[in-house]
């Protein structure tokens, strides 16, 4: 089968920041992910609320493979996302909620597979990197009808591509990244078709950087990792068309490698090594030169991270620190930090084989999966010591490290003797914790698809 891609209609205020939305559609109150209902049938796109009775698959898109669904978005009421049907390929479809309403919108590519990604909402329209077959991979838009739907410039000619990703909206422009004569350049749109209204972004001192990544949506703008031939790979801001390198971290040619940026009480924080400490935190106010936040592996030592979630207003994460005083410390441990210098806590850890892994939050919770002794738990916070401990749930004997929140819940892949792998809900408590549907009652798992998505390749 072809390569399985889970489907999450991107709504919630994080993943509108990650995927770059203008945030233009309500908060929704339903997800969409992937999963076979057989194991012949493949898997297709389902969606849920969150209840067993507002579950259920929305359309068999590919009644011979998997139709892999992807990149939706929400636009004037309705849903775009991409998917096959093994006849046209990895196309542009469009769907009300129902099994009649959902179908292809436009066939982009009439020789092959349009292989569409990037789904971004900006100024009303849907943008997104598709290849026609003729021009290579180039930016398109849509307003979700055939006549609307269109490649919106094709900046480089011939049939290579320009190969455009890391959509990121802010201050009235579409950022992203794209190929140009072998360069891979920083771009600038704000939705216009006269000339200079999509143009390559430029510093304000003519130096020359290259190779852009990490776009994240600050202020009015974007942070961003970039490379010189002077100082290598450091941090760089724009705002406009116009951007400046923050910092040198690693001092002269060397690489700060700035990697992971998270925004938390109007400041970033993110991951760098200045070649003294290691890998470690990094935060930077919108105003002054970046700081060490904090020497968490003391010395020359990297601390290890792993993934990054907003929090009651302070940002969480789990990291492998290298710390020869604590005899007892283990493998991605769960930390804060509310990005004040020197302001890191360590929440829960000291259980040399224990590791955790963050799923996600409602209001009152933070979802982590704990791995102890090769079994993996569901765990629950309130965002300190305390309250951060290990469900205990009848039947559920396993659990998947992808989840997402709809209604205040979370939904993620469990895993019990009596269902085999399924999708899963809970409020944050173990009454609520339970099988949301079985989907495969052949004996079988579904194996659902649910991750998160919005980030392109290099994240």
């Amino acid at each position: 089968m072809k390569n399985r891609l889970s489907l999450i209609l991107p709504f919630t205020a994080a993943l509108l920041t990650a995927c770059g939305s203008d945030k233009s559609d309500p908060e929704p109150d339903v997800l969409m992910f992937a999963a076979q209902e057989t194991q012949q049938s493949g898997y297709e796109p389902w969606v849920t609320d969150g209840t067993e009775i507002g579950t259920f698959k929305l359309k068999e898109i590919n009644d011979a493979e998997d139709s892999n669904p992807q990149w939706p978005v929400r636009l004037n009421g309705q849903w775009l996302f991409a998917a096959d049907d093994g006849v046209n390929g990895l196309e542009l479809w469009v769907s009300n909620g129902t099994e009649a309403g959902t179908k292809l919108l436009k066939d982009l590519n009439s020789s092959g597979s349009a292989d569409v990604r990037y789904m971004t909402t900006f100024k009303g329209k849907v943008y997104f990197s598709a290849n026609d077959g003729v021009n290579g991979d180039e930016i398109w838009v849509t307003d979700g009808t055939q006549a609307g739907t269109y490649m919106f410039k094709d900046l480089q000619t011939g049939a290579n591509g320009s190969y455009p990703f890391g959509f990121t909206v802010a201050g009235g422009y579409l950022y992203f990244t794209a190929t140009i004569d072998d360069s891979r350049m920083l771009w600038a749109t704000n939705g216009g078709n006269e000339e200079g209204d999509t143009a390559i972004v430029t510093t304000s001192n003519d130096e020359e950087f290259g190779l852009p990544n990490a776009l994240t949506a600050y202020r009015n703008g974007v942070i961003f990792t970039a490379s010189s031939f002077e100082y290598g790979y450091e941090p760089y801001f724009v705002e406009g068309r116009t951007a400046k390198r923050i910092a040198d971290i690693n001092p002269g040619i060397g690489s700060g490698y700035p990697s992971k940026f998270q925004v938390i009480n109007d400041k970033v924080v993110f991951v760098a090594n200045d070649n003294i400490h290691g890998a470690e935190l990094w935060v930077y106010d919108g105003v002054n030169a970046p700081q060490l936040l904090n020497d968490l592996s003391l010395g020359d030592k990297a601390t290890s991270f792993k993934r990054f979630m907003v929090f009651k207003d302070k940002l969480f994460f789990t990291a492998t620190v290298e710390d020869p005083e604590r005899a007892d410390s283990g493998p991605y441990e769960l930390f804060a930090t509310t990005g004040n210098l020197d302001d890191v806590v360590l929440i829960k850890g000291g259980l040399t084989s224990n590791q955790f892994d963050l799923l996600g939050s409602n209001k009152e919770h933070l979802f982590l999966m704990g791995k102890y002794a090769g079994k993996r738990y569901l765990w629950v916070s309130k965002g300190d010591t305390g309250s951060t401990m290990p469900l205990t749930v009848t039947d559920l004997s396993d659990l998947s490290p992808v989840a997402s929140v709809v209604n205040d819940m979370l939904i993620f892949v469990g895993g019990s003797e009596s269902y085999g792998f399924e999708p899963w809900v809970s409020n944050g408590t173990a009454d609520s914790t339970k099988l949301l549907k079985d989907i495969n009652l052949d004996a079988g798992s579904s194996f659902p698809e649910i991750k998160l998505r919005g980030l392109s390749p290099g994240y």
